[in-house]
């Protein structure tokens, strides 16, 4: 499959912001929203959708940062690794491990949705 390096380089990854590599694919500009048109979390105009290659190099880790809207994420190949979800209002974590695994409770396809309690 190659290295994390050699990956990032023939997807052409930049730096995250939030930890690891990505590179946006698609963003639907057919309809977009202003920022009236949307709730108070959203700071500025958004397409209604966008889709995003991020990689984790083992060892590297993802910030844990608020959503505005739903994040689907897609495993597709690597060790697995742990979505973290954490309630502010009742201080419950959640966990889901993405993976290619399905029989040791491993998901190939999770999406986070968005906390309404959330800001």
């Amino acid at each position: 499959m190659g290295s994390a390096s050699e990956i990032v380089a023939k997807l052409n990854l930049a730096a995250h912001p939030e930890g690891g590599f990505y590179s946006e694919t698609f963003r639907d500009n057919s309809i977009v929203l202003s920022k009236s048109q949307l709730p108070p979390q959203y700071k500025v105009e958004r397409a209604v959708s966008s889709c995003i290659y991020f990689l984790l190099p083992s060892g590297n880790v993802s910030r844990l940062h608020r959503i505005p809207c739903a994040e689907t994420w897609h495993f597709y190949v690597g060790e697995p690794i742990t979505v973290v979800e954490f309630n502010d209002k009742d201080g419950q974590v959640k966990l889901t491990c993405l993976g290619p695994n399905l029989l040791d409770n491993q998901q190939p396809q999770y999406t986070v949705p968005w906390a309404m309690n959330l800001s």
